[in-house]
């Protein structure tokens, strides 16, 4: 990869990275400005490109093409903002802001646990920043190469141990606030560092696993107690607009040659024993976190022996309290005050229940508990100790994950569609649940009821969101209400079809794009859930068993 690799590529704006078998900058194609990387061995076999889930903070790959027989590069749509490297190459973080840019980055990190990856390297170069101080990950495929922002256990082979991820996080926050990477430089840093943000260091880039912070919730409590945040971490300049008081753009190297962690440990070496009795397994000096002995056992997320309640409180999604719990009850049972007799009993200690008629009769009745986070077990979402509740309370209750309710309009006028968009499925990383309303419509759809037609079109095909291809699932199909509801906002007739789902999942505002986009009468891009509809966290429709619907 010669030094002149990129001009082959477009005009290169800026370069970012120069180092042996990696490659990143900035540049310009076709009126289209990227971040490409490189990645390559002199000689030897191109490093794979890590798969890389669909998660909130993640910025994707635009696409991937050979450079020659070593060499990978991957493009990425330049985002506005800046990476990290060049951010604290114009100036190094205080100690503060390293650490919001740890609880930052924690929460992508741990978006990504939750999807089964865990990353074991963070580089500058792949973080980026934000001008509103927002963080993101790019989706690089680097892979863990050997140097000093790779947890060591990391390097040899995959880890999916989340403790490696703390130690590369570690060593990032340091380099974050040392800002030059000279051996002198970062060792007057570490010596002028306050003495909690160096034990939370060393804790973090402890080399044995078992001494750093347990798990991520850890990590983020400990965080969090330390001080309060600063508003913003970015540093507010858009990526290309230069400061005349900033140096040339340079491409800097901190791979091994001048490798940060080992600067770490000679500072280190000077107070070996202090760092053992404050650090040690069996130490006895002062704890980094005031709550350290409340915390679980090492690694909670990462050993299969674990208790649920241990797998649960490092999910990032505590569970919600029935008051915290917003819950919409429809009556499909043909019997009249069954809705209210559900709010009056099972749902007696939840104050957010709200009635939904329904129409029609079912035969079974259904708990839809909507996904904090898709993909993961229902056992583990915010709100699933909620659904348990209701559903001990009536058996007849099946707790079914939903993602997205499609409540269908009167615009939804002639079934007319795009093809193209939802096709027959190939290799599906993830899966959509979706269940169906019909909420206007009182005629037919090709021969099908709107709602039966609506679902016949998105169940079991595939859509590609950001790069990645999911697999749609309806779930459940509906009639909704026929009557007027104050309390949801909801008229009878609903004269625009409107979705309700999570807005920090952003997969799920790409697919509301999308379903506007493959359905020729509605009306095109993302509206969002209606402002002043409460987003049902558990829809409980409730139907009377052994009756055909």
């Amino acid at each position: 990869m010669g030094s002149d690799f990129f001009s082959g590529l477009g005009r290169v704006k800026s370069r970012i990275v120069e180092e042996e078998g990696y490659r990143l900058a900035r540049l310009e194609e076709r009126g289209i400005s990227y971040l490409v990387e490189v990645i390559g061995r002199p000689g030897g076999q191109a490093r794979c490109a890590a798969v890389w889930p669909t998660a909130s903070g993640v910025i994707r790959r635009s696409r991937e093409t050979r450079g020659d027989a070593d060499t990978r590069l991957i493009f990425f749509r330049e985002p506005a903002g800046e990476t990290l490297l060049e951010r604290i190459r114009r100036k190094p973080f205080t100690e503060d802001q390293a650490k919001q840019l740890a609880l930052s980055l924690a929460a992508v990190i741990r978006g990504l646990h939750l999807r089964g990856m865990t990353l074991g390297y963070i580089g500058p170069e792949s973080v980026h920043l934000a001008s509103d101080g927002s963080v993101a990950l790019l989706a690089t495929g680097r892979g863990v190469p050997q140097g000093p922002f790779s947890a060591p256990e990391a390097v040899s082979s995959p880890s999916s141990d989340p403790r490696s991820d703390i130690y590369a996080l570690g060593v990032l926050m340091f380099r974050a606030v040392a800002g030059d990477v000279s051996k002198e430089a970062q060792i007057d840093c570490w010596g002028s560092l306050s003495e909690p943000f160096r034990r939370l260091v060393a804790r973090m880039t402890s080399p044995r696993v078992e001494d750093r912070q347990p798990n991520l919730a850890a990590l983020v409590q400990e965080l969090r107690e330390s001080s309060p945040p600063p508003p913003v971490i970015g540093g507010g300049r858009p990526a290309g607009e230069a400061s005349r008081s900033d140096p040339p753009p340079r491409a800097v190297r901190h791979g091994r040659g001048k490798g940060l962690l080992p600067i770490i440990f000679i500072a280190l070496l000077a107070v070996a024993t202090a760092a053992l009795i404050i650090f040690g397994p069996e130490g006895g000096g002062e704890s980094p976190s005031p709550d350290r002995g409340s915390i679980p056992g090492p690694a909670a997320d990462s050993i299969p022996a674990v208790t649920p309640d241990t797998v649960r409180a490092d999910t990032g999604s505590a569970f919600a309290a029935p008051s915290e719990t917003v819950v919409w009850v429809s009556n499909c049972t043909g019997v009249s005050g069954r809705a209210g007799d559900f709010r009056s009993q099972a749902a007696r200690d939840f104050a957010n229940v709200y009635p939904s008629s329904g129409s029609g009769v079912r035969r079974s009745s259904v708990l839809l508990l909507r996904n904090t986070v898709p993909g993961l077990p229902p056992e583990e979402q915010r709100h699933w100790q909620s659904a348990a509740a209701l559903a001990s309370a009536d058996t007849s209750l099946e707790i079914v994950p939903v993602d997205m309710t499609v409540m269908l309009g009167t615009d939804l006028s002639y079934p007319g569609l795009n093809s193209g968009i939802f096709v027959e499925p190939a290799l599906p990383a993830d899966t959509i649940r979706v269940d169906v309303v019909n909420q206007g419509l009182r005629y037919l759809l090709d021969g099908r009821g709107p709602a039966v037609w609506f679902a016949g079109v998105l169940d079991g095909k595939s859509v590609v969101l950001g790069g990645t291809e999911h697999l749609i699932e309806v779930v459940d199909v509906r009639d909704g209400d026929r009557e007027p509801n104050e309390e949801l906002g909801i008229p009878a007739t609903a004269e625009s079809t409107f979705f309700l789902y999570r807005m920090e999942v952003p997969v799920l505002a790409d697919l509301e794009r999308a379903i506007r986009s493959a359905f020729q009468a509605l009306p095109q891009g993302v509206a969002g859930p209606p402002g002043d509809v409460p987003l049902p966290d558990i829809w409980v429709i409730l139907g009377q068993p052994g009756v055909t619907p």
